[in-house]
């Protein structure tokens, strides 16, 4: 295959909302697109356009939904199968519909489960899987999950595997979860994994950072329990706030109100804010657009990053682009995007309890705030750098671009 000539490419995803792997599918898109000039159409079985990213709104990429009148669950049941049925309905769709496109690669997004049928109702198309974690390991496997729910996953988990392992192609986030990959289907052990960090199309936080002094941390990520925001709440409480009274503490992130999960963690966050009596101090925004994330990011002091274990991370890296302080955990894959006392500071957290994390994460913090504003500013012209070093979407996309013309040989 010729380098230079253009694929007519798609992708497929399962929930195109305004997460990190939704942002990470759309800027992969838009770097094929533009960067690259390949054609490329996204496949879901969700798209609401009051709920997602612009540029799968203004025209700057072709987004189709098929499925979206399917169940999410039943009575919050049954999340991975449905998941998996409103994707074989939304490939079927795309067969019966647009066949005649001749896709040259398909790009599966997060469920691999369709992949057979992909392969054998688009036979010419090659394979791209992008794994941002594998599924079976974001089930609790403790001793509360029922008898019952663990025979339920063993067909879903066997099945994961796979048909993962029939990707002509296979990109995970970060070297972290290249590790936990390989750790977790032993079948695959001889298949070659690439590693393909997740970009951020620069020219969207092109924001020029406030030099007015405003004490304020700010956590962005999706109101989900693994996201561990309560983290933050305890370290500004017992850390932040009795050396910097009148700082603000800024809870913004994805929040979608058909989610259960969204409307509890939000809740339960609030009620821990009240508990620690610091109401005063803290404010919430649910489901920011795009200008809320300019005004978050440029008169913010700290970004904090609290997931732990996290497959790759994105907001560290846009808050680093953007020149902010970022403090996150020490912990998957933060600790690849993050040099410690360089760009950003990791919270060590090995072998330590529950306090004592706390602790550490919020003295990190009061350490940002006790910088100077020449100090901080030195850590984001480091930040910055290292972005533009290392997860443009330039990049990005030429690394994508190697990956499909490797598979297309």
């Amino acid at each position: 295959m010729k380098k230079n000539k253009s694929l007519n490419i798609a992708f497929t995803h399962p929930d195109l909302g305004i997460g990190g792997a939704e942002r990470l599918i759309v800027d992969a898109a838009v770097g094929l697109k533009k960067v690259i000039g390949h054609k490329v159409t996204i496949f879901t079985s969700h798209h609401d356009p009051k709920h997602s990213f612009s540029e799968t709104n203004d025209g700057t990429l072709d987004v189709i939904s098929y499925g979206d009148f399917l169940p999410r669950t039943i009575f919050g049941l049954f999340h991975i199968f449905f998941a998996i049925l409103r994707m074989f309905y939304c490939t079927i769709r795309m067969y019966l519909n647009h066949s005649h496109e001749n896709y040259d690669v398909i790009i599966v997004d997060q469920i691999s489960y369709h992949i057979p049928l992909l392969k054998l109702l688009f036979p010419k198309a090659k394979i791209v899987f992008y794994c941002h974690f594998p599924d079976k390991l974001l089930v609790r496997w403790d001793s509360n999950l029922s008898l019952l729910k663990k025979l339920y996953r063993i067909p879903f988990d066997y099945f994961e595997e796979i048909t993962t392992g029939m990707a002509h192609s296979i990109s995970v986030n970060s070297g972290f979860t290249k590790q936990i990959f390989y750790e977790s289907f032993k079948k695959l052990s001889n298949k070659q994994v690439e590693i393909l960090y997740p970009p951020i199309n620069v020219s969207s936080y092109d924001v020029q950072p406030s030099e007015e002094e405003l004490e304020n941390v700010v956590s962005i990520n999706r109101f989900e329990k693994k996201k561990n925001i309560a983290l933050l709440v305890h370290s500004f409480a017992k850390y932040v706030k009795p050396r910097f009274p009148d700082a603000l503490l800024i809870l913004a992130g994805g929040y979608d109100p058909r989610v259960p999960e969204n409307i509890q963690v939000l809740d339960e966050l609030k009620q821990l804010v009240a508990k620690y009596n610091v109401q005063e101090n803290a404010i919430y925004v649910p489901s920011f657009n795009e200008i809320e994330r300019y005004v978050l990011l440029k008169y913010c002091t700290v970004v904090a990053y609290t997931p732990q274990g996290e497959h790759f991370g994105i907001v560290p890296v846009e808050a680093m682009y953007c020149g902010r302080c970022v403090c996150a955990l020490r912990s998957g894959g933060p600790k690849e995007s993050i040099v410690h006392e360089s760009t950003g500071l990791l919270a060590v957290m090995d072998n330590l309890n529950e306090d004592e994390i706390i602790e550490n994460f919020g003295l990190n913090i009061v350490q940002f705030f006790s910088m100077s504003a020449q100090e901080r500013a030195n850590y984001g012209t480091r930040s910055r750098q290292r972005v533009i070093d290392n997860f443009t979407l330039n990049s990005f996309a030429h690394s994508l671009d190697r990956i499909i013309a490797e598979t297309s040989l």
